[in-house]
């Protein structure tokens, strides 16, 4: 059964205003933790789709 992901929104350019010139791409998706988090980059928009059900305990165990 899937779960419904925690979802977080980022808008580096407003984080980080003084490196304007670092978002050279378009469009980017990168996996991390066997596929488990999920980053959707959109020039310096980045949404982060998290499908781990208790983050603290795939921290300890080491497994998907």
């Amino acid at each position: 059964m899937r779960m419904i992901p925690r979802v977080q929104y980022v808008n580096y350019r407003r984080e980080f205003p003084q490196a304007y010139k670092c978002w050279t791409k378009w469009f980017a998706v990168n996996r991390f933790w066997f596929g488990k988090i999920v980053q959707v980059h959109v020039r310096h928009h980045c949404i982060v789709l998290d499908f781990r059900r208790d983050w603290t305990q795939d921290m300890i165990t080491g497994r998907p």
